[in-house]
């Protein structure tokens, strides 16, 4: 992913990478561990065969959700070794975005009430709507800024409280 910027970015000190995760990945992750096999096991035959033994009706949640916290578990194995050398790395994970892989959808905006089973949707609840691109870009412009330099490693959840709500216990 970033370590074809790596040297580019070692070379102007003080740089900065900011991945995109989604802090949806928790919910999807099923007991395959599929990001486990993508950051540990370097098997690629081992990890189709076991892929493309999904059910393929699931395949694609299983699949975005490993492949999201795979980046995160890079990001954080990664960075302080940047950090060293003055490129922080950061990732930040937004909840559900009005995009055309998840748009705002009259059904989503009526099961606002009955907000359940972890469901990601409306991110932006007291308006009852899902979060627009715009939502998210100030979270990615304050981990670009020179100010913070400070913020290296981190995780920075975007998604309207989701993440807190699903998993208050978790601390990062």
């Amino acid at each position: 992913m970033g370590e074809g910027l790596y040297d580019l970015l070692k070379l102007k000190r003080g740089s900065c990478a900011v991945t995109v995760s989604g802090s949806i990945a928790y919910i999807t992750r099923t007991k395959y561990y599929v990001d486990t096999l993508l950051t540990n096991c370097g098997d690629e035959a081992r990890i189709g065969w076991l892929v493309d033994s999904f059910d393929p009706v699931n395949a694609g949640n299983v699949i975005y959700g490993s492949t999201k916290i795979a980046l995160v578990r890079w990001m954080r194995r990664t960075a302080p070794s940047w950090a060293a050398c003055g490129v922080n790395l950061n990732a930040v994970a937004p909840g559900a975005v009005n995009t055309t892989i998840m748009p705002d959808t009259k059904e989503f905006r009526d099961g606002f009430e009955t907000f359940t089973m972890g469901l990601a949707m409306p991110t932006v609840y007291k308006e009852k709507r899902m979060m627009e691109a715009s939502d998210v870009g100030p979270a990615l412009g304050m981990l670009v800024l020179p100010e913070a330099k400070g913020i290296s490693g981190a995780v920075l959840y975007c998604d309207g409280g989701t993440s807190a709500f699903l998993h208050p216990e978790k601390i990062y």
